[in-house]
């Protein structure tokens, strides 16, 4: 019977010196915030109440919100959490020169990024040239220097019921994800960048539509630049959601049609490359007699249209090119059809002569496609 006593007394003084860790823990970070809230690569970070929940052995934030530094206003919002949720181990607290959560809980984050115009966005106040230049090398002198002293460890990252939205100002432009659901599994220090330890998972909805996104793939987050490797589906939405974004590439009006997606993407040290295989079916335009012509070749063709495209480029500096838009692939299919579904003598010469104009690669199709395929 002492015996026991004294097991369950030494259970309790263990409970009570976690729960003082994270007690403490929360009270460190909570200066740290306060400290740093104002002003943190160029935003501002607002948080309205945090508190630490011992009996889980977790720190929680309640009404997280981030806005450029000096403008902390509902309409310059950029972000928004209700809760974030910071599970630790407590026996990791003593002794281990290692910062290990063993879960992050993000419940109904928000995000927004708009585009007022070409060099103008509603997050033009992140600075990262805080972490660039010599800041960054004297940063990743000191990382090397610390990096048997401190790591940072993460089993899981979990985001539920999050939203964001994109909005292009200067075109019309809109992308919206709804019942946004992220899983990231093991953030680990792992210092070569073609190791990939980390596994991810993404699903959401595209805007209040049937389309449906997922996602899967690995990455390495703690590895010098952006890494990872991963593939995609978009299932079967309307395609005159994406309207505004092949506005002008396009010589006559999608009425309907529906549009999925399969990609592969790879990133090794933030340079992109990454393929998308498009589908469209049951696809109609408008115009007329026009119309009809490439109508007629759409349901010779078993009613669906494929395109390529490639989208590679640098993920830290922004720097991305497109191959081969699909828009432009898609015309060209639908413009030679359209010459097969046709006597030669009729209009042959015109649609030849606009295959050229379409040929160049620019965005806007050639006059004689204008004329005969009328906006």
């Amino acid at each position: 019977m002492k015996k026991k006593y004294i097991v369950s007394a030494v259970l309790v003084f263990l409970f009570a010196g976690a729960a003082v860790a994270s007690i403490l823990a929360v009270r460190t970070a909570g200066r740290m915030i306060e400290e740093k809230k104002q002003n943190i690569l160029g935003l501002a970070l607002e948080i309205k109440s945090y508190y630490v929940d011992w009996l889980r052995a977790r720190v929680v934030l309640e009404g997280v919100a981030v806005y450029p530094a000096g403008k902390v206003s509902e309409e310059n919002k950029l972000a928004s959490v209700e809760k974030v949720f910071v599970s630790v181990s407590p026996r990791d607290i003593f002794g281990k020169k290692e910062l290990h959560a063993t879960e992050i809980v993000f419940e109904k984050p928000d995000v927004s990024y708009i585009r007022y115009s070409r060099k103008s966005k509603n997050w033009d106040a992140l600075d990262l040239s805080q972490l660039g230049g010599e800041k960054k090398e004297k940063a990743e002198v000191e990382d090397k220097a610390n990096e048997e002293k401190f790591k940072v460890r993460i089993d899981k990252v979990t985001i539920n019921d999050g939203h964001a939205v994109y909005v292009n100002r200067a075109d019309g432009g809109r992308l919206e994800l709804n019942d946004l659901d992220v899983e990231i599994d093991d953030i680990v220090p792992e210092p070569d960048p073609k190791k990939l330890p980390t596994t991810m998972t993404m699903t959401t909805q595209i805007g209040n539509t049937s389309g449906r996104f997922t996602m899967n793939g690995r990455a390495n987050f703690l590895a010098k630049g952006i890494n990872f490797t991963s593939k995609a589906n978009l299932s079967p939405m309307p395609v005159t959601y994406f309207a505004p974004f092949y506005a002008g590439q396009v010589p006559f009006p999608i009425t309907t049609g529906s549009i999925s997606v399969g990609s592969n993407a790879k990133a090794d040290e933030s340079m992109l490359t990454s393929n998308h295989h498009i589908t469209i079916s049951g696809l109609r335009v408008g115009g007329g007699l026009k119309a009809d012509l490439i109508n007629q070749f759409i349901l010779s063709q078993s009613d669906r249209i494929s395109a390529n495209a490639a989208v590679n480029g640098d993920l830290e500096t922004g720097d991305i090119s497109i191959s081969h838009t699909a828009s432009k692939v898609i015309v060209e299919q639908l413009m030679a059809g359209a010459m097969k579904q046709t006597p030669v003598g009729k209009i042959g010469d015109t649609v030849e002569g606009a295959g050229k104009n379409i040929g160049t690669g620019g965005r806007k199709v050639g006059d004689k496609v204008k004329g005969l395929f009328g906006r």
